[in-house]
């Protein structure tokens, strides 16, 4: 597997890989203040994480917008590199945290962010969960 930083140009071969909805959103990140990378098994993608930097309570955090892994590639260790990259990419600009949401029905994400080290604090709507705020300090660490 190698990660490499992503452009417009990929949204193709990430429609092809991941579906369509990837031409229709602005999840992805291509500004120079963001950081978006793809992992690959040679041309194809199995994963892909956009990142972007925001001001907060007087610092800088930094906000995964989206994080995706291939069904086939999950468990093989392609998201905690991705984030170790945007982890390693926040704390060079600054960022004190990594941020993310995560819905409540994505059982195998909640896995991945506990597993990984990142906080999760449960949000409620009309006494029913419905996701988590995610969040990892950098200060020294990685994800």
């Amino acid at each position: 597997m190698t990660c490499r930083t992503f452009t417009p140009d990929d949204r193709p071969a990430l429609a092809a890989a991941f579906g369509e909805w990837i031409l229709h959103t602005d999840v992805m990140h291509f500004d120079q203040d963001s950081h978006t990378v793809g992992a690959f098994e040679g041309d194809t993608p199995v994963g892909f994480i956009s990142v972007y930097p925001k001001k907060r309570f007087g610092g800088m955090e930094a906000y995964i917008d989206v994080i995706e892994v291939a069904e086939s590639r999950r468990r093989q260790g392609v998201a905690r590199t991705m984030l170790a990259m945007s982890a390693d990419w926040a704390r060079a600009r600054g960022c004190r945290r990594l941020r993310a949401w995560s819905t409540a029905d994505k059982t195998e994400a909640i896995a991945m962010w506990r597993a990984l080290g990142y906080r999760l604090r449960p949000v409620y709507a009309r006494k029913r969960l419905t996701g988590y705020y995610v969040t990892k300090r950098l200060k020294g660490e990685r994800p």
